[in-house]
């Protein structure tokens, strides 16, 4: 049966490799978050996850997912607080530069330290200072756990939206492609590689609103 230009019922197929599978799982639209913190020696280190979620209101947990290899998440692990930034609809390109190599970054990036290792990055719509309650290995990633402690919202701006190798903005009348991605941060998004260095700098409110507990 035809429905539209699309086929009913939906013709399912084995999985045969990374590739379709990422087509597929690249379908589901979601948001983008900064994950980000100092290392041990001090210096900022962070990453663009896509795979964020809330988990729960009581006790307040998030979640994300990352690579098992990665080595950005060996350098923010031990932290005692990580930063989450929910990147706004015109952070683009600061989600390519998280996604790019890790020794350039943070370059022109405007981003502060909280009060534990927590680094938030300016111009982001939420921000959330998290705690890490447990590690779950899942597959060639692994599933973090996040106790939030604080965070602070700009409800009145739109968030960045990534979907189909593409980021979207949302608006009342639907949503607008605002940019594209290249296979290769394509890729980094989901942990399987790394893109080239592009950097921006950004505004930011107050982000510090309420606490939790």
């Amino acid at each position: 049966m035809q429905v539209g230009s699309e086929t009913w019922p939906p013709r399912l197929r084995p999985v045969a490799g990374q590739r379709g599978l990422r087509d597929v799982f690249g379908n589901f639209p979601s948001g983008v978050v900064g994950l980000c913190a100092l290392d041990p020696d001090g210096s900022v280190a962070g990453m663009a996850v896509s795979s964020f979620t809330s988990v729960s209101l009581d006790p307040p947990l998030v979640s994300v997912c990352v690579a098992d290899s990665s080595r950005t998440w060996q350098r923010v692990r031990g932290a005692r607080t990580v930063g989450l930034s929910v990147l706004g609809e015109r952070d683009g390109a600061l989600c390519r530069a998280l996604a790019g190599p890790a020794d350039s970054r943070f370059d022109g990036v405007d981003w502060t330290a909280g009060d534990g290792d927590a680094v938030f990055l300016r111009g982001a719509v939420a921000w959330l200072e998290c705690a890490v309650a447990a590690v779950v290995p899942a597959g060639d990633h692994v599933i973090v756990l996040l106790e939030v402690r604080a965070a602070s919202t700009v409800p009145w701006e739109r968030p960045l939206v990534f979907q189909g190798g593409r980021f979207w903005t949302l608006s009342e009348g639907g949503g607008r492609l605002v940019d594209r991605l290249d296979g290769a941060l394509l890729d980094e998004m989901v942990g399987l590689a790394q893109h080239g260095d592009v950097a921006r700098v950004l505004a930011l409110p107050r982000w510090q609103v309420w606490r939790t507990g």
